[in-house]
């Protein structure tokens, strides 16, 4: 049995005639489509889960005892163990229990400890039998004072937003274990601490959680029945169990999903292209996060990413490309004002789920597609310069634009306290279509950018006179932003510097204590 399929397994039984639909109900769907709609769900937060049972079509079921027990996945020690509680059938027969569970001794998980668990329920009663099996993990995720919180400790999200699935890998990789971990482990390493995935996937789902990656998942685009400019207007109810199906639902019990996303670009009256249906959108993701944030407060919540300036919802979070295809990478200075995405007259953790952009294609230059935005930027950025320099000079300025993005973004918490993390929407792998391993993939420049810009410890220096004449004072400021894995502070830190000429051979150099 592989990990997956261990991850969780059901028998739901009421005599022999139920016994064998059941059992070839589950053969046919198998792991990847039991594991897409959990009847067993564990809200956790840091020292107790409340836990969510429902077994559809189970009427003989009323009164059925269940009991639980909280294991380890890693050494199965018991955590916990004792009675739930009894299942009530409603009047849709579907059998319910809801039940709180203190734990207070749990170990957290984290991207540093990816502690996890496993919930086991069960309950005989003559023919009637149910046996549920998930893994799940403790930790917490919440704004409070315009920062995040992981675990009670403020984080900064340090992301990439193109990633497999899809995105043209090929169908025998995009499901393999082998590969998703060799893909999270690599991006684990250029220091990226949250990914945003295509779609759902259980399997990439399940080797963040091992690996401690986190996720911002949910709803990346138009919410169902409804459109950019236009609200679902079907009953609200029916949009509401829609999400807690399709799209909450399945992410629940994943302790690396730590950020829940209702819509992607939605209308705004602040949006010039996109004011049509916003005040109709509004209300509609207003109503849809009070519902979802009182079924589920373990995690925080984007209503409409990018365009919704955080009218509703948990995060502001903008989507800005400055220095692709309008402005430069000068206008990433003006996140030092909260009032570039506060709406709302409160104090909010501010994000930027898309940024940098430049796409690059498989040999480095950039991708000339016919009525977007890649023309332009080609133009900008490398013009006219010899075909035989477009690919090298592409790759160099891809990387750049991300370095400015990420650096001036971390930077400017200095002024800007509230700024809470960034995932460039750029692509950052050479190679997708027809790759056999994840080493086929091949990382661009910016991937290394990535491992010098998102080092928790960052060293960044901002030098606005970089050509100068011989003899000439220059002043660099050195920033050292302090986003340590482990919470702790800097102490008796020395800056040590080196002016190096194009040879490699240093001009001068000294040291600095920092105060």
């Amino acid at each position: 049995m592989s990990a997956s399929d261990d991850h969780i397994r059901r028998t739901v039984t009421s005599g022999a005639i139920a016994l064998l639909a059941s059992t070839v109900a589950l053969s046919s769907l198998g792991a990847q489509s039991s594991d897409a709609h959990p009847r067993l769900l564990v809200f956790s937060d840091t020292a107790s889960a409340r836990v969510e049972l429902a077994i559809p079509g189970a009427v003989g079921m009323a009164g059925l005892p269940v009991h639980g027990r909280i294991t380890s996945a890693r050494d199965s020690t018991v955590l916990w163990s004792g009675d739930l509680g009894t299942l009530a059938v409603g009047t849709d027969g579907v059998a319910r229990l809801t039940a709180r569970v203190a734990t207070p001794h749990a170990r957290r998980w984290s991207p540093q400890t990816p502690e996890l668990y496993h919930l086991s329920v069960d309950g005989v009663r003559g023919d009637a039998r149910v046996a549920e099996r998930i893994r799940f993990g403790f930790r917490s995720m919440s704004a409070r004072n315009g920062q995040l919180l992981l675990n009670g400790r403020p984080v900064f999200l340090r992301g990439n937003a193109i990633n497999p699935p899809d995105r043209n890998v090929p169908d025998s990789l995009e499901e393999n274990r082998r590969f998703v971990e060799s893909y999270v482990k690599y991006m684990k390493g250029q220091g990226v601490n949250i990914l945003r995935l295509t779609r759902h996937s259980q399997i990439w789902f399940d080797v963040c959680d091992e690996q401690g990656m986190m996720l911002f998942q949910g709803n990346y685009g138009t919410p169902d029945g409804g459109k950019p400019t236009e609200a679902p207007t079907r009953p609200f109810k029916e949009s509401l169990g829609w999400y807690k199906q399709e799209v909450i639902g399945p992410l629940v019990n994943h302790p690396s999903v730590t950020v829940y996303v209702l819509s992607n670009e939605q209308a705004d009256k602040e949006i010039p292209y996109l004011t049509a249906g916003a005040d109709g959108i509004d209300r509609f993701l207003r109503q849809a996060y009070d519902s979802l944030h009182a079924w589920d407060a373990t995690r925080v919540y984007i209503s409409n990413a990018g365009y919704g300036f955080g009218r509703s919802g948990d995060i502001c979070d903008l989507h800005r490309y400055w220095g692709w295809y309008y402005n430069s990478f000068l206008s990433f200075y003006t996140m030092r004002d909260p009032a570039t995405c506060w709406r709302r007259g409160i104090v909010q953790p501010m994000t930027m789920t898309e940024n940098t952009g430049n796409y690059t294609g498989i040999d480095g230059r950039f991708n000339l597609v016919s009525n977007t935005k890649q023309p332009d930027s080609q133009l900008n950025w490398t013009g006219h310069a010899p075909d035989s320099e477009q690919s090298s000079r592409a790759l160099g300025y891809q990387a750049w634009m991300g370095k400015q993005a990420i650096e001036i973004y971390r930077r400017s918490r200095e002024q800007n306290p509230y700024l809470a993390g960034l995932t460039p929407f750029t692509i950052i792998f050479h190679n997708w279509h027809g790759i056999t391993r994840f080493e086929d993939m091949k990382p661009k420049p910016i991937a290394t950018q990535y491992g010098e810009s998102y080092q928790p410890v960052l060293l960044s220096w901002e030098l606005w006179t970089s050509q100068v004449y011989a003899g000439s004072t220059i002043r660099p400021v050195a920033h050292v932003v302090n986003d340590a894995e482990d919470g702790a502070g800097l102490r008796n830190v020395t800056v040590q510097w080196s002016i190096v000429d194009s040879n490699g051979v240093a001009r001068a150099n000294g040291s600095a204590a920092l105060p």
